[in-house]
């Protein structure tokens, strides 16, 4: 089974056991880092979330993956908030826009290849990050790696 088959069915596991902690599942990867197999799911809930709610969230879902048996194979199983999830589509930026993240880009744009800051727009062509009054557009076939980071005070 490919990994984004994996991940949707994982999502239909994901998403019951994350509402029964009052969270939303926000994305499930299923990746290859050298050679061990992580299944990530990301999970978020207006009041935070804490490391009761990834533990719960990850005994549930481990249960329910153990039945369904449909990953060959050893993974690691890791639940947490998205903290600096990468981002890794338009529709990931869209999906985040108002939230601070950290954008690497091919080519140097206004002198630089790293640009951090709340993504204030997503079009067709490019993303519009804000710093204060500052702001930048990123065009998108510019873009190596994105992802939600933390801003530093």
């Amino acid at each position: 089974m490919k990994a984004r088959a994996i991940e949707r069915r994982v999502l239909e596991l994901a998403e019951p056991a994350a509402e029964a902690v009052g969270a939303r599942v926000l994305d499930v990867q299923f990746v290859r880092e050298g050679n061990d197999q992580y299944l990530r799911i990301y999970i978020e809930k207006d009041s935070g979330v804490s490391i009761e709610d990834c533990a719960d969230v990850n005994n549930q879902v481990g249960k329910s993956l153990d039945e369904a048996d449909f990953i060959s194979g050893s993974y690691i199983l890791q639940v947490s908030s998205p903290g600096e999830m990468p981002l890794r589509s338009v529709d990931d930026y869209r999906r985040f826009a108002g939230r601070y993240a950290r954008f690497e880009t091919y080519a140097s744009i206004e002198g630089s290849k790293v640009h951090e800051g709340v993504i204030d727009s997503v079009d067709e062509q490019s993303v519009t990050l804000k710093d204060g009054d500052d702001a930048v557009v990123l065009p998108l076939d510019k873009i190596s790696k994105a992802r939600l980071a933390i801003p530093w005070s």
